[in-house]
């Protein structure tokens, strides 16, 4: 993968694991909020990994993290926040 393409989606489970993985970007990074809003939609989280597909129930999950942000946001989206140490 061309490293300044990729994407990353960080999975943190309810039980505390923790998994990251990587995936090139859309050419329009809309479509992964699209994405995100089937995914909840259908209460879980379905991953092509080329090779096998993983499906994850969001009650397994408690947060999703997504590296660089989709373009453009659903207007429930807090935007300009930052962590506070």
């Amino acid at each position: 993968m061309d490293e300044g393409k990729k994407g990353f989606l960080t999975i943190r489970y309810a039980n505390g694991r923790k998994q990251k993985f990587e995936y090139m970007p859309e050419e329009d990074r809309v479509n992964i909020a699209s994405n995100i809003r089937e995914a909840l939609n259908a209460n879980q989280l379905l991953l092509d990994m080329g090779d096998r597909v993983l499906i994850i129930p969001f009650q397994n999950i408690q947060s999703i993290e997504i590296s660089p942000p989709p373009g453009k946001l659903p207007p429930i989206a807090i935007k300009n926040v930052r962590f506070i140490p």
